[in-house]
């Protein structure tokens, strides 16, 4: 850039301050930029942009925005920067970057190819936004984006953004744990300061607010410029950081379906938004800023007896990479993968340690969803093969003993019930909930009992082909097998049950799960139907059960709002499903003097398969 060129940029900000783009990023002061470059683009030999300055520009957010400046400098320990932000400069920014891409790159080619799991036996639906305007434009503000204002063709109103904001924080916010509901109170400040904050929580509102569809396509542009940006260096800021995570959980949180089993073409736009590429972003994301070494400072401050622990920078941070680790968690199961985040020691003590800490009580349903996952564990480790999903399960197992242990699994879940207040028990064990708000709990409970007795069947089949051909033993081994089979019918009949006893008040709230959350209920639903395929009549609690899935099937008919028609894809899916195996059983003569006979007879190797094919 030439001297003349500088001049014309200050003469035209007059008294407001100039700055490169990388200076704006990091919010740093650009020295020397009178020369033609500043000293920190000539040190990292990189070519100095400034952009048009405009008067009125931001300002930082105001002290009586910071939560956090009454804590005393005990608690907040560390360094007001975090470590790994000031430790990258802009050649390792620049890496960091292209290392991003590369990854995001790859798990959006994984798309195409073959995905097992749950979605695939349910026909996963969902939508994909069209094609919409890129920005051109790779350093744009966060605060006024005019330039990607210039670019699209319909303007997006600021009236319109903080509506869906609001619509956002009043029906949405309970899905994203990581929010507190007073973190969207105050929009006038959100739509100055925190934009990529309004533009995330807008983009989720616009699938689910009546009238609001047209809206989505035009956030996606800003959305994806935010998540590119993301790729550079780490800001400093510690409250520019934490809304950044902020509004990745909104996204994360609020993945779509369908792009993991039936991945479409995608712009430029909308890779970034793809679920498997959203995950890889957000973790990598997560690594940089050093999330997970959090533990130490958390358990620091515990020790040390500090107060107000939870309003802490660490606190924040580790809590978001236990959140990341229960999504983990849900992901690998619905495809069927290894888990990207396993369970560490820092992971294994997080309730033992925060339960030494005051929070709010959606830390608390979070915390509930990490000890559930750590009883899981615990079975694995009793049972090989049960808590590794993604692959077969050892040939060598006992059945009685497998059995034994799934015994133990159902006890030790009903302990947990317990403690966690997952039906509202008055006497539960864990400090800090909130039963009366514990929906998410109670889901996740059912669901976990479900998927150990299904992983049980897995393991238990292939002991039985290994197993003595002796015939006590193999009777043994084929009333085992029914049993096991009809108590995960029961678990699947109680995840489609608890659609039903929402109560009709609190539907509307239900209308907003995540995809995530219909897809499980509709796969339990066609679980079911598969095993009353196999069965026929030879059991009648498989009737009831048949029912229960018809009701839950019509019920996610009645569930969609906006543009997400997710419920009602799902809703039928279930129907027809339900109508092929009634024509295919009417076709069926059947002996029900057979009974268990029958049954026994059954071939279980369909569970096998089942998660790829029906």
């Amino acid at each position: 850039m030439s001297n003349s060129e500088v001049e014309k940029q200050i003469n035209m900000a007059g008294s407001a301050a100039v700055a490169c783009v990388a200076c704006r990023r990091l919010k740093m002061r650009c020295i020397g930029l009178e020369s033609g470059c500043c000293d920190r683009c000539a040190k990292a030999k990189r070519e100095c942009t400034v952009l048009p300055s405009r008067r009125g520009c931001q300002q930082r957010r105001s002290s009586a925005r910071q939560r956090h400046g009454a804590v005393s400098s005990r608690v907040n320990g560390t360094p007001h920067h975090a470590s790994s932000a000031t430790s990258i400069n802009s050649n390792n920014g620049r890496h960091a970057s292209s290392s991003s891409i590369g990854l995001s790159r790859a798990d959006s080619g994984h798309t195409a190819s073959r995905t097992t799991g749950m979605l695939l036996v349910i026909g996963s639906p969902g939508r994909s936004p069209s094609k919409s305007h890129a920005p051109q434009s790779h350093e744009i503000s966060y605060s006024k984006d005019t330039n990607l204002r210039k670019q699209s063709s319909d303007v997006l109103s600021d009236s319109a953004l903080e509506s869906l904001v609001r619509f956002f924080s009043q029906g949405l916010i309970y899905f994203v744990p990581i929010l507190e509901i007073t973190d969207l109170d105050d929009v006038p400040f959100l739509m100055t300061h925190c934009r990529p904050l309004v533009y995330c929580a807008a983009l989720i509102a616009a699938k689910f607010a009546p009238g609001a569809g047209h809206l989505y396509d035009q956030i996606v542009p800003y959305v994806h410029h935010f998540l590119r940006s993301l790729e550079g260096p780490l800001a400093q800021d510690e409250e520019v950081i934490w809304m950044q995570l902020q509004a990745y959980a909104i996204l994360y949180a609020n993945g779509t379906a369908a792009d993991i089993s039936h991945p479409k073409p995608e712009t430029e736009d909308t890779r970034r938004l793809n679920h498997w590429v959203l995950k890889a972003s957000i973790e990598t994301f997560a690594l940089r800023l050093s999330l997970h070494q959090s533990f130490s400072e958390v358990r620091r401050l515990v020790q040390d007896g500090a107060l107000h622990i939870d309003q802490t920078f660490a606190f924040r941070k580790y809590v978001y990479w236990l959140w990341l680790f229960t999504l983990s968690h849900h992901f690998s199961l619905v495809t069927e993968s290894p888990p990207s985040i396993r369970a560490d020691y820092s992971i294994r003590t997080a309730c033992f340690l925060l339960s030494q800490v005051e929070k709010p009580g959606r830390i608390t349903r979070m915390l509930a969803e990490v000890d559930l996952c750590m009883l899981w564990n615990a079975a694995g480790q009793s049972l090989p093969g049960l808590d590794e999903w993604w692959c077969p399960p050892p040939q060598d197992q006992d059945p009685e003993q497998a059995s034994r242990v799934l015994d133990d699994a159902d006890a030790a879940l009903d302990v947990w019930s317990q403690r966690w207040g997952v039906h509202g028990e008055p006497n539960a064990t864990y400090p800090g909930l909130d039963v009366n708000n514990n929906g998410v709990v109670l889901f996740h409970y059912l669901a976990t009992r479900f998927w150990l007795r299904v992983f049980s069947i897995r393991v238990i089949r292939s002991s039985r082909l290994t197993a003595n051909s002796a015939f006590p033993q193999n009777q043994s081994l084929r009333q085992l097998n029914v049993s096991l089979t009809l108590k995960s019918a029961e678990a699947a009949e109680k995840m489609c049950r608890c659609v039903l006893e929402i109560p009709v008040h609190m539907r509307d709230s239900a209308k907003h799960m995540a995809d995530f959350g219909f897809a499980l209920v509709a796969f339990c639903g066609i679980y079911i139907l598969r095993i009353y395929e196999l069965f026929g009549a030879a059991f009648p609690v498989l009737e009831s059960h048949v029912k229960t899935v018809e009701e839950t099937g019509r019920v996610l008919t009645e569930m969609s709002v906006g543009i997400n028609h997710v419920p009602i894809i799902y809703g039928k899916r279930v129907l027809e499903r339900l109508e092929e195996v009634k024509r295919s059983l009417a076709m069926q003569v059947v002996d029900p003097s057979l009974g268990m006979r029958t049954a026994q007879d059954v071939d279980l190797r369909w569970i096998d398969g089942f998660f790829a094919r029906v």
